[in-house]
């Protein structure tokens, strides 16, 4: 692996702090020393800012790993929202999730990189809980629409579990593989869910 080379810092006004640069920084130092050896400190030496600069926008480490999930989630739904009703659901869910993985606003050397740094760190894994249970919910929530349910139903929670368990499982695979694109690990692992009709 190549090192972080810190960002070097001229004379004069300092550079005006940018989060997603700050969060590609920490990514790669996570990736290179370990989720667990890499501080906010160290990412504030290697971005060149102030470590309270980094604090005004990532409250925790965990925060710097998961920034711009929120865009993958909207992705995501717009994506579900577009297929929901074309598809079957099941096929819908996981091409909402292709759509959302080729998707310019969502660029995949980010993906790789947080699923690589989740599932070769433990503290990293403990991190991921809250973000994953989300992205659980979510697609409980597709299934719950499609098939006329209460979103927190046992049946809703189940079916969503089962198809969430597929997708991680899959971008796990492909993070942590040689293929350079995932659909193939996703269209894999689509082919062993089947949900009853609804």
């Amino acid at each position: 692996m190549t090192a972080v080379a810190p960002a070097r810092r001229g004379r004069g006004r300092p550079r005006a702090a940018d989060p997603e640069r700050i969060s590609e920084i920490a990514l790669g130092l996570m990736i290179e020393r370990g989720y667990a050896a890499t501080t906010m400190a160290g990412i504030a030496r290697a971005a060149g800012v102030s470590e309270s600069t980094v604090f005004r926008y990532f409250s925790s480490k965990a925060s710097v790993l998961w920034y711009g999930m929120e865009d993958s989630a909207r992705v995501f739904r717009e994506a579900f929202a577009y297929r929901g009703a074309r598809l079957p659901l099941v096929d819908a869910i996981f091409e909402a999730y292709l759509d959302m993985l080729h998707s310019p606003d969502v660029p995949q050397v980010v993906i790789r990189r947080r699923v690589a740094i989740v599932w070769r760190s433990t503290e990293a894994t403990d991190a991921a809980w809250t973000q994953f249970g989300q992205w659980r919910r979510m697609v409980s929530e597709f299934v719950a629409e499609r098939r006329g349910i209460p979103a927190d139903s046992f049946e809703a929670e189940v079916l969503g579990g089962i198809v969430w368990s597929a997708l991680s499982a899959a971008i796990t695979a492909w993070a942590t593989g040689d293929d350079p694109d995932p659909t193939s690990a996703v269209r894999a692992a689509r082919a062993w869910v089947a949900l009853p009709p609804p």
